[in-house]
């Protein structure tokens, strides 16, 4: 995938833990590896003294530990191919341990529920939007085919009114 280098930016010990704070927070979140990767950037571009003071300032933040283990690497596989919007062949056990090995879904989206982050996607099996739970996705592989262009309104409908979409903010160098 095409990267290219941002300009210099400069963060706070408190934007730094705010990130620190978030990905303890939620273990599952989509791309968390990319939120510790990013994590890693910023405390290495910062110097000693503001290091210190992001570890400080994180650890006057008490949280209860989640009750989500870490993300599974299935769930990883399915945040690249979301994010490329290719075609993964998943193998997936449902609510009755029945194992369904190989079946093709074009991701559309992630939702979290109460307990659970779960993959939407168009499922070729069923010709139809299907939710997968991450926590049953026992191996995913992306394949080089790219995901139709699929309207995720038509096939899921509105997202109900807890569980709205992500909106990232408009950077003030573009207003």
């Amino acid at each position: 995938m095409p990267q290219s280098p941002l300009s210099p930016v400069v963060f706070t010990a408190a934007e730094a833990a705010a990130v620190a704070v978030v990905l303890a927070s939620e273990p599952q979140v989509p791309f968390a590896a990319d939120g510790a990767s990013i994590l890693d950037k910023i405390l290495g571009a910062m110097n000693s003294k503001q290091r210190q003071q992001a570890t400080e300032t994180a650890r006057r933040i008490w949280m209860m530990k989640s009750t989500l283990g870490p993300r599974s690497r299935s769930a990883r596989v399915l945040d690249e191919a979301l994010n490329a919007q290719m075609l993964v062949l998943i193998d997936y056990a449902d609510a009755d341990g029945r194992i369904t090995i190989n079946r093709l879904v074009e991701p559309m989206a992630f939702i979290r529920t109460s307990s659970h982050w779960q993959l939407l996607a168009w499922c070729h099996k069923r010709r139809a939007g299907r939710w997968f739970r991450l926590d049953r996705v026992l191996r995913a592989t992306v394949t080089r085919q790219k995901c139709a262009d699929r309207d995720l309104s038509e096939v899921f409908g509105e997202p109900p009114e807890d569980a709205q979409p992500v909106v990232l903010p408009v950077a003030a160098s573009q207003c």
